[in-house]
């Protein structure tokens, strides 16, 4: 072990609420599924009970219905899922395998719907009662919605969390922390290892990102940012006659168009990323809208003037029936068709 890494996961345990141990990989998939493999040896149990996506590797994959194939069957009765933002549907799972369940596993939000009141306040507590751990799946949420990500923002944390992405700015690295008692496991009594694990670059990468988020006005320039993103996509969307919405939170929000017909709704979804590329600024499939503390206002400016642009040309075709004549580009597909 580096004293670069030594510096990077004490610097880790000084933002991250839950983090009193670390241990570095390279990416979110990486993290997750370590994270599942330390909690199933603290516990000694191997159920997962998951709501959200955690990556393509088997053990998360196994819950999803059109992207499973060549995942072995037999993995899919180590994972459940429930439905998202509903405490009801995670008692019952609790309930359905009760003593056989290590770990609890959601994001804290998405860039979806706002995440109910009361929600992650009532997951831990389920997860007190029954015995099982909780892991926050920080991925996006982390070093986004506040410097010590999701559990900071909302006050409830987590036993263990994961995080990549805003970690080192698009260098790879993986971070899996929590519990020491918990964590202690991943040194003890199972192998978490990879060949780049103690790779410089990245962790000075995370270092650098880390300096920053503690010394500059990072979040509140990505909520300022990303407010006046959907705020300016609702009034863009009525300006033209378009169905554009934006949901979740400002620092990652999604945003959808929904016309009467679904296939016209996804067309014209495909439209407007085409139309927008074309004019310097690339939006998601997904359409998710991640802020960074490098767009500032000649950012945030010029993305609406794209958008207002490319929202006059779909409005234009949906009149006169030619959105889907006008794509040169192939359709939006779903990838993942349910994460429960």
């Amino acid at each position: 072990m580096s004293p670069l890494e030594v510096e990077v996961a004490e610097m880790v345990c000084d933002i991250v609420p839950c983090a009193e141990m670390v241990r570095f990989l390279k990416g979110g998939a990486e993290v997750t599924t370590a994270a599942a493999r330390i909690a199933r040896t603290h516990t000694g149990r191997e159920m997962i009970l998951n709501s959200g996506y955690r990556g393509w590797a088997d053990g998360w994959l196994a819950q999803s219905t059109g992207m499973e194939k060549g995942v072995p069957t037999c993995i899919g009765g180590l994972i459940d899922g429930f439905a998202r933002g509903d405490l009801e549907s995670l008692r019952s799972k609790l309930e359905e395998h009760a003593g056989k369940v290590a770990m609890v596993s959601i994001d804290p939000a998405t860039g979806g719907d706002r995440v109910p009141d009361g929600y992650l306040k009532g997951v831990r507590h389920l997860c007190d009662e029954h015995d099982v751990l909780l892991m926050f799946d920080e991925i996006v949420t982390g070093f986004r919605m506040a410097k010590g990500g999701g559990q900071e923002y909302f006050g409830v944390t987590p036993d263990l969390a994961c995080f990549a992405k805003g970690a080192a700015n698009g260098m790879p690295l993986g971070i899996v922390c929590g519990r020491a008692d918990v964590m202690r496991h991943a040194i003890d009594d199972t192998v978490i290892s990879v060949t780049y694990g103690g790779e410089a670059l990245s962790l000075a990468a995370g270092l650098a990102c880390m300096t920053i988020y503690q010394n500059e006005p990072v979040f509140e320039t990505i909520w300022e940012s990303g407010a006046r993103l959907m705020a300016g996509f609702d009034a863009l969307g009525e300006k033209h006659g378009v169905p554009l919405r934006c949901h979740g939170y400002e620092p990652m929000s999604s945003q959808t168009i929904s016309y009467d017909d679904p296939a016209v709704s996804r067309d014209a979804w495909t439209l407007l990323l085409q139309e927008m590329a074309q004019r310097g600024v690339l939006l998601r499939r997904g359409g998710l809208l991640f802020v960074t503390y490098s767009h500032r206002d000649e950012e945030v400016e010029e993305t609406l003037a794209a958008l207002d642009e490319s929202l006059a040309v779909i409005a234009e075709a949906a009149a006169d029936g030619t959105i889907s004549k006008r794509l040169r580009v192939t359709e939006v597909k779903e990838s993942f068709r349910s994460f429960t």
